[in-house]
Order: structure tokens, then C-alpha cells, then sequence
């Protein structure tokens, strides 16, 4: 049996090394599996030149010839055609993995192809990312599928009808790519499956649990796990925190550390706070609405159609214009502590507003949730940013697979909370959290030179929470260059951040007033 991997690499960076951890655990729990590497031939040049630790542990390298293009381009040119270059029982795996036990086990189930859903999810509704299905309508292509297979660990056996499946595979995704310039290729691995004429069993989430899934349960029996490799660098789990290890330990010791992890099941993405985080069904009826679509929320302590306060508050109620007017489910969760209006409010661009101060009133919390919200009590901060927080993962647990834009202003560092959790995995992959410049508290420091002198805690937890907020989300933007450099001018590390389009523009230093 083979275990094949396809790479491309610079010869030293993440997408190796974390080939080097996957390959380094399949070789401890899968010792008689002979190791494969499929890689563009300048990726191939590279790991050699680097002389990178995987060519240690991988049994053979195949350069494979690819057209000029981007990196993902030549990675998937390369594994849409692996049965090409192997010969025998195999197992496709993505190099964002790690293989935990004996994938031997599988072969029984398997005639010709062996695959698991998409997001371990139960239905066909939730396995179907909703940009994939959008990409299936335009290109005419089936969308009622026996099950929506995730493409990260494929076994299949040397049968005609898999080379033809993998040929067909090939086939659509390049005519996927020049018809959009959109490279993902389990729409055309789906289409493919479903046109072949081959036996595709439909494999436990065992043999791919995919933690950034809320549909993925770990267990004993788990024998891949699969993580998103594009927010390995974003992330500070037990996954990014073995690749990290990748470029700096030994080669035993890296074994040992995969092997400690693997045996203490640390990858187990069922985390109480993080599951059970659902609306009461009321609400759920009210958002069914936003299903299939992109998702805005805007969290924000102000907002003009709310309190006609201008500022932030204007800025949210032009934002929330655009987003709605280009198709967005747009949401406004407002972080205010001030008294909640009697009548609910309707605003133009909004299709619900929230008060993150009723969170158990919409919110089914578990006892883990409610015990955060109860060591937070005492702090404005802390109370509303892990409001927040809850709210944010309540809509990606009921969006599966849907995009959550989450937008909060830096003023008070209620993103903190929200950012700090995006970058440890403890949010769901397809949340996106965003932080907007608009003031701040360290300028009030500088205005106001007797707080230096006091014991002003309020005012150190918002200057801290703000900084970093900024510093850790996703997205990071500020609207004027003077603002921008008054930050950096107090050592915020802002070189992530992007500049909004529309608003103040620098004035030249040559022209301003002594």
C-alpha cells in the first residue's frame, strides 16, 4: 500500500513542513506503507536544493511536469492526475493531516474508490460548501449527489475505472479553471465521481475527521485527522504548534512530539464551549433567511440609525447599505450597555438587529458558556466581547460551510476576545473577524497626562484589549493615514492593515501650518 502526498514548495516553508509532520505520522502509525511524493518539477528542485527533512522520510519523490502558474494551479494539476504516477492499492492524503492509526482497515470497504462527506456533515445541505454550489450551477454541472465528498484522503485501487475517473477529475477541473480562474477542485472531484463508472463508497469520518467542522466528532477509533492548512500560520493549536516544531526539532524528537500528541488525542475538535452553541428555535426560524448566503455581522457599541451619534456609528450604517445591497444577510449586534428600545427596531440594510446584552434570551447556552459569561461579570469588556464571541460561533454552528464576515470597531478592544479565538482555531474555518481603526483610548492618555499618574484600570484593560484586537484579526483596516501613523507611533504592529478606499485622505506634511 502507498500513502501519496502532492506539494508544492519554495523548498522551505509551511506547505513542507507540513507534508514532514503528516508523512513523519504516517510512517510511525503505518510502517509497512511505502511513502510517496508527487511534486511540480521547480517544487521537486526546490525541497532537493533545500535539502529539506521530508526527502528523509519519504520513499520516493516524483517530479511531475506542469504548465507555468500559481502554486495552487500546479498543486492541483498534480493531484487531479496521481493515479498517473503510482501503481497499487493508494491513499491520496492532503499534507495538512495527520494520520493517526492504521488505514489498512479501510481496504475492505473499498471496490474501486473510498472517500468520506465534506465536513463530516450527516446531509447532503450541509456537506455542499455554498460558493462550490454556486460553481456547480454555473458551470452546468450536477448538484444532487449521493453524498459531496472531501477531497483530503482519496483511497482508490488500480482499476480501469478509477484512471478514468482521475482523467475526468483532470478533465473538469481545467475547464472549472479557465471558465472562472477559480482553482478548487471538489466541485469537478464530485462531478467527476458522479459521472465515473466506479463503486465509491461512502467512508466513516474516521478515516477523515475534519476538525474545523462542526460536524466533526474525534474519538478513539479516529484514523485521519484533517485540518485547513490555510490557517495553519493564523493559528496557535496543537496542529500549527507540531508544524512549527517541524522546521527546528530533530527528527526523533518531531516523531516523539507526534507521537505524544497522537496518544494524549489532543486533536479532538468536539470542545464543549465551542459545541452546543445554538439559537432558541424562535430565532433559528428567523434567521432561516440567510441560508445559503454570505453573512454580516456588524458588532458595534454604536450605530447612526440606533443612536444618531455619527462617527462609527455613521460608518456602520453605510456599511451596512453596501453589504445588504450586494446580497448579504446582514446582522447588527450591538455591544452598547445602554438601555434596549421597548419597540423592536426595523432599519434599512439590516435584516435583524441583536442586543448582545439579551444574549440568553436568543442564545441555548451550555453550562461551559454560561460559566465564561459568569467569570466576566465584572468587566465591560470582557462581558460583551465573549458576548460576542458566542454569538459569532452560534451563526457559523447553524451555517455550516457559509461565510461569517464578524466587523468590529478596535474602540474598546470588544473584538479582542473574538480575534484572539479566530487565531487559536476555536473558531469555525469559514468566520472571518475584522477590525476597524476609528479612535482609541492610548491618545487619551496622551490628552490627559493625570491618568498617567493613576491606578486607571478601565482605562489600561480598553488600551490593551484595542492594540491587540487590531494586531491579531484577520482583517485589519483604518480609514486615514494620520490615524494609522499615531498607532504606529505607539509600537501597534499595523503592516497586516489595509487602508479603506473611501475615506481621508493623508495631507502632505510640506503643506501643513507651523
Amino acid at each position: 500500500m502507498q500513502i501519496v502526498y502532492a506539494l508544492t514548495s519554495d523548498g522551505n516553508d509551511v506547505h513542507a513542513d507540513m507534508a514532514l509532520v503528516s508523512m513523519l505520522s504516517a510512517r510511525l502509525t503505518n510502517p509497512r506503507a511505502r511513502l510517496r511524493l508527487l511534486a511540480d518539477t521547480n517544487s521537486a528542485q526546490a525541497l532537493q536544493t533545500a535539502q529539506h527533512r521530508l526527502l528523509e522520510v519519504c520513499d520516493e519523490l516524483t517530479a511531475v511536469p506542469t504548465p507555468d502558474g500559481p502554486p495552487l494551479f500546479t498543486n492541483r494539476w498534480v493531484k487531479t492526475q496521481a493515479a498517473e504516477f503510482v501503481n497499487g492499492d493508494c491513499l491520496l492524503l492532503d499534507c495538512d493531516t495527520i494520520v493517526a492509526g492504521d488505514v489498512s482497515v479501510a481496504w475492505p470497504l473499498i471496490t474501486d474508490v473510498g472517500l468520506v462527506a465534506n465536513h463530516n456533515a450527516p446531509d447532503l445541505e450541509h456537506q455542499v460548501w455554498s460558493e462550490d454550489l454556486d460553481f456547480l450551477r454555473q458551470m452546468g454541472w450536477v448538484t444532487d449527489f449521493p453524498f459531496y465528498a472531501n477531497g483530503g484522503a482519496i483511497f482508490f485501487r488500480p482499476t480501469p475505472g478509477v484512471r478514468d475517473f482521475f482523467r475526468r477529475w483532470h478533465q473538469l477541473w481545467q475547464e472549472g479553471a479557465t471558465a472562472s480562474n477559480r482553482l478548487r477542485d471538489q466541485p469537478s472531484l464530485n462531478t467527476a465521481l458522479h459521472e465515473g463508472r466506479l463503486r465509491v463508497t461512502e467512508l466513516p469520518p474516521s478515516f477523515n475527521c475534519q476538525t474545523g467542522s462542526v460536524f466533526a466528532r474525534a474519538g478513539d477509533a479516529t484514523v485521519i485527522f484533517h485540518f485547513y492548512g490555510s490557517q495553519v500560520e493564523l493559528s496557535r493549536g496543537p496542529y500549527a504548534h507540531l508544524v512549527s516544531l517541524a522546521g527546528r526539532e530533530s527528527m526523533v524528537s518531531l516523531g516523539r512530539s507526534i507521537h505524544a500528541a497522537i496518544d494524549r488525542r489532543i486533536f479532538d475538535p468536539a470542545t464543549p464551549a465551542r459545541r452546543g452553541i445554538r439559537f432558541k428555535a424562535s430565532v433559528e426560524a428567523s434567521l432561516e433567511p440567510a441560508r445559503g448566503k454570505s453573512i454580516a455581522l456588524l458588532l458595534t457599541t454604536e450605530y447612526e440609525g440606533i443612536y444618531r451619534n455619527g462617527g462609527i456609528g455613521t460608518y456602520y450604517l453605510e456599511l451596512s447599505r453596501q453589504l445588504h445591497q450586494r446580497g448579504w444577510f446582514t446582522i447588527l449586534l450591538s455591544l452598547s450597555h445602554l438601555p434596549v428600545p421597548d419597540e423592536p427596531l426595523t432599519l434599512p440594510g439590516l435584516d435583524r438587529i441583536f442586543h448582545a446584552s439579551q444574549l440568553e434570551e436568543f442564545l441555548e447556552l451550555n453550562h461551559a458558556n454560561s460559566q465564561l459569561l459568569a467569570g466576566a461579570a465584572g468587566s465591560y469588556f470582557d462581558n460583551f466581547g465573549i458576548r460576542a464571541l458566542l454569538f459569532i460561533q452560534a451563526m457559523a454552528c447553524m451555517f455550516p460551510g457559509q461565510r461569517v464576515y464578524a466587523e468590529f470597531h478596535e474602540m474598546c478592544g470588544l473584538g479582542y476576545h473574538a480575534a484572539k479565538a479566530k487565531e487559536s482555531g476555536w473558531l469555525d474555518p469559514e468566520v472571518v473577524v475584522a477590525v476597524t481603526m476609528h479612535s482609541g483610548h492610548e491618545w487619551v492618555y496622551e490628552a490627559n497626562d493625570a491618568l498617567l499618574s493613576q491606578e486607571n484600570a478601565h482605562f489600561f484593560a480598553a488600551a490593551t484589549r484595542e492594540e491587540e484586537s487590531f494586531r491579531s484579526a484577520q482583517v485589519a483596516m483604518f480609514p486615514s493615514d494620520s490615524l494609522h501613523e499615531i498607532v504606529e507611533s505607539y509600537g501597534w504592529r499595523t503592516a497586516h492593515a489595509a487602508k479603506l478606499p473611501y475615506i481621508i485622505p493623508m495631507t502632505p506634511r510640506s503643506a501643513e501650518a507651523p
